[in-house]
């Protein structure tokens, strides 16, 4: 395909990229919440990772994609910890305490964080009305949910923990998107962009990562003692 080109995505493509979005990622913090009543949270975290990234890599292995390549495995490794091990981990730990609903919203609103943090775009972003407006209009909501968070844990045992959980979330979406701009802005010579892994391996080293530094013994115990 020529640069400067692009293609059209069909009208089904549309809703089936807004449907997996809303439906299957929104789905995720439902079933975070629900798992949590039967498994510790980081070892949830784990076995979710460790067991998804070796379903992808058995599919790449079995395409026939390159699986490793050190440059591309430190870069997955460094978006994984961010996206994966501080963010998940982040939604996990904190639906012991909010449900899977605020949880959603704030992991949502990543899309302010997106238009604050990516410098290239500042020219672009902060020139539309209506990308400003919506940053601002954002904010707010976040705010009111804090607010409403905040009074109503005057009333609960774990309102400190509340609290925390929020700030927590806030944060993992921060590291979030830290993480997917550094991904978006990593620089390669041509060498390196023909010895780079495929985008599914690179995504299946990043669950590794986040696997692997969840089931560590200090967050195995952590889960255990909250479970106990």
């Amino acid at each position: 395909m020529l640069q400067g080109h692009k293609k059209a995505a069909s009208p089904l493509m549309v809703v089936v990229a807004y449907f997996i979005i809303y439906v299957v990622w929104g789905s995720t913090f439902f079933f975070i919440e629900k798992a949590l009543h039967s498994f510790p949270p980081f070892i949830l975290g784990s076995f979710r990772f460790v067991t998804a990234s070796a379903i992808l890599m058995s599919y790449c292995a079995i395409k026939g994609y390159k699986l490793f390549n050190k440059r591309s495995i430190l870069e997955a490794a460094f978006v994984g910890f961010l996206l994966l091990f501080v963010d998940m981990a982040g939604v996990i730990w904190a639906e012991q305490y909010v449900s899977g609903g605020v949880a959603a919203i704030i992991a949502a609103a990543a899309a302010i964080w997106f238009i604050l943090l990516d410098k290239p775009k500042w020219k672009e972003n902060f020139s539309s009305v209506t990308t400003v407006a919506g940053v601002v209009l954002g904010f707010v909501g976040v705010v009111m949910l804090f607010a409403e968070q905040i009074m109503a844990s005057n009333d609960n045992a774990n309102g400190n923990l509340k609290i925390i959980a929020l700030c927590i979330l806030v944060l993992g979406s921060i590291a979030w998107t830290v993480g997917s701009l550094a991904s978006k802005y990593f620089k390669k010579s041509e060498a390196q962009e023909k010895e780079d892994l495929h985008v599914m391996v690179k995504t299946a080293w990043q669950m590794v990562t986040a696997g692997v530094l969840l089931i560590s013994p200090r967050y195995s115990q952590a889960s255990t003692h909250h479970l106990n």
